[in-house]
């Protein structure tokens, strides 16, 4: 297993025990590192790699060679430039791009006829109804170029695309809205209690201050790291959004509304009853990116409005009884909608 710098940490999450570069790599010592970090709190000075050990134990290796007899089949080659290679069973397919963006990973079907798009921490979701596609979420500005490779990998094009829905308006969720918007003519749609955040995304409310946070959990900084390098913080303003309240939404899929304010005041989940599937936005995630805390919970005061109101929302993705859960960030929830709600409960606010 070979990887580019910027997806070790992503495969280490996904099992990898072996990973090796064919060239040297020259770094500082580790304790170097985190004492500038701590003096500068420069986002720039951390790689996913300075922290994927913490806590999965792996082996990096340098100046590997006969790298070229690796089987095309059960090993991922992520190179400096690029590389897709169907992962085993064909679940995902990875890709490292260039040295700003982040190990890309697609996965087909994660729900039926949902596919979700990994990257930089964050999920977005394309949803399938006969060749016609609504785009859940956009991820960062740079997920344009996944979106793209997304479509070639379903045998679409962009004009399959008729609707954008957000779950919500925060930055890392509004990445290339109005990109697609201004260039394929497609509505927006965001709750309308959200539209003041698609005109003015980094304004968002929260119950404590983000700086706490990265001086903190250190655990999470390649997290932000990653924001940093994809422009998260800078998704483009939407001009123009379509608004929606409750009931069915006519797009492609026709996902069924569910308020979940808490997050942010205008957060919706989406339930898509006919395929047993919740897509939950931030309502409920498995990742907390302020954190790096794994499992259902909320995510951190650090981006949530109001996280009573959050923890209460709970109860309305619990009646959906989704056996699929589909998060803003962090793996798919599979073991059914109210075991997460209950984790979720048990972890509470962070």
């Amino acid at each position: 297993m070979r990887s580019g710098e910027g997806g070790g940490a992503l495969l280490v999450e996904k099992g990898v025990r072996l990973i090796g570069t064919d060239a040297w790599s020259l770094d500082r010592p580790y304790p170097l590192i985190g004492a500038e970090w701590r003096k500068r709190r420069d986002p720039s000075l951390l790689w996913p790699a300075h922290f994927a050990g913490i806590e999965r134990e792996y082996c990096h290796i340098e100046k590997m060679a006969n790298l070229d007899k690796l089987p095309e089949v059960g090993a991922t080659r992520a190179h400096s430039t690029r590389a897709s290679v169907i992962s085993p069973g064909g679940r995902g397919r990875y890709r490292k791009k260039t040295a700003r963006e982040e190990m890309v990973v697609f996965h087909p079907n994660a729900a039926e006829g949902v596919h979700r798009i990994e990257g930089s921490f964050t999920n977005w979701y394309l949803l399938e109804e006969d060749g016609r596609l609504t785009v859940v979420d956009t991820g960062v500005p740079t997920s344009w170029s996944s979106l793209i490779e997304a479509l070639e990998n379903l045998e679409r094009t962009l004009s399959d695309i008729e609707a954008v829905v957000l779950t919500h308006a925060h930055f890392d969720h509004l990445g290339f809205a109005e990109r697609a918007r201004a260039e394929l003519g497609v509505p927006v749609w965001v709750h309308e209690n959200d539209v003041p955040l698609t005109k003015q995304p980094r304004q968002y409310a929260h119950e404590r201050a983000r700086t706490y946070y990265f001086a903190t959990q250190l655990r999470a900084a390649p997290m932000v790291a990653a924001f940093v390098r994809n422009r998260a913080w800078w998704p483009r303003p939407i001009k123009e959004v379509r608004r929606y309240g409750g009931g069915n939404l006519p797009v492609p899929g026709s996902p069924r509304v569910v308020f979940t304010p808490g997050h942010t005041l205008g957060h919706c989940s989406l339930y898509l009853p006919d395929r047993d599937c919740l897509i939950a936005g931030d309502a409920i995630v498995t990742l907390d990116p302020y954190t790096a805390r794994t499992g259902p919970r909320i995510v951190a005061r650090a981006a949530t409005a109001d996280s009573e109101r959050a923890l209460a929302s709970l109860e309305a993705l619990a009646e959906t009884g989704a056996g699929t859960v589909l998060v803003g960030h962090g793996e798919p929830w599979t073991a059914g909608i109210e075991q997460a709600v209950e984790e979720a409960r048990r972890a509470g606010v962070s």
